[in-house]
């Protein structure tokens, strides 16, 4: 009995390191370097996107993004609006719209970078604690894969909705043949710079998925085993 229960816990752990080498899971952990980037577009007659302005990394702060433990917080911007009324009438022309709204569409990046060299299904995934982002605000949890030689345009894009609905997320992407690429994986938050006097904009609320233990894993796959060994007895 011995050396059958040796024998399963030893084909597992074979296992389980094939199974790493092949596909890499990650979730919201707070201790990797959270990296913010914004992109600014035209605002159309109807208040979506227009055409793109400019691009830049900004703070996590500037993009409203608050890390706490393995736990984020996402808001609509904000500080385009204040910064501009302290400004030149130029300022307050570019970033309000006169009448106490904001006048640019704002993409709010916030994501962890791990460069090139990955390889295999990479999954990004996650719980969704709270939404209350006001109409107009969207959230998307996404995997991209940056190609440097291309004017660093993602050639992955794969993407998952956040929204009240949600109570977690998961998107994936496969990287095989792609080692090339910048794979970056985060959040976008869109929407209109917001003025923050205006009330029930919001937040969306994402927070780490717990990562089982080698020994529950082990625990589930000898019980399988065992199972198996048991029928093919009977």
């Amino acid at each position: 009995m011995k050396k059958i229960i040796v024998a399963i816990v030893a084909g597992l752990i074979a296992v389980c390191s094939n199974y790493t080498a092949q596909a890499a899971t990650v979730t919201i952990d707070g201790t990797k370097a959270w990296v913010g980037y914004m992109n600014v577009f035209d605002l159309t007659s109807g208040g979506g996107k227009g055409g793109f302005q400019f691009g830049s990394q900004w703070g996590l702060g500037a993009v409203k993004s608050t890390v706490t433990g393995n736990t984020l917080k996402l808001e609509p911007n904000f500080n385009t609006y204040v910064d501009a009324l302290a400004g030149n009438a130029a300022d307050r022309a570019y970033w309000t719209n006169g009448a106490g709204g904001g006048n640019k569409f704002m993409e709010a990046n916030t994501f962890v970078e791990l460069g090139t060299g990955q390889s295999g299904i990479f999954t990004f995934t996650g719980n969704v604690d709270s939404f209350s982002l006001a109409s107009g605000y969207n959230v998307v949890a996404f995997i991209k894969g940056l190609n440097s030689g291309n004017g660093y345009a993602d050639e992955i894009g794969q993407t998952a909705a956040i929204n009240s609905a949600s109570t977690s997320f998961s998107v994936s992407a496969d990287f095989t043949g792609k080692s090339n690429l910048i794979l970056q994986y985060g959040f976008m938050v869109s929407g209109i710079n917001a003025n923050p006097a205006q009330s029930g904009l919001g937040s969306a609320v994402v927070s780490a998925v717990p990562e089982p233990s080698i020994a529950s894993l082990l625990g589930f796959g000898a019980l399988g085993l065992i199972a198996t060994r048991f029928r093919r007895r009977s």
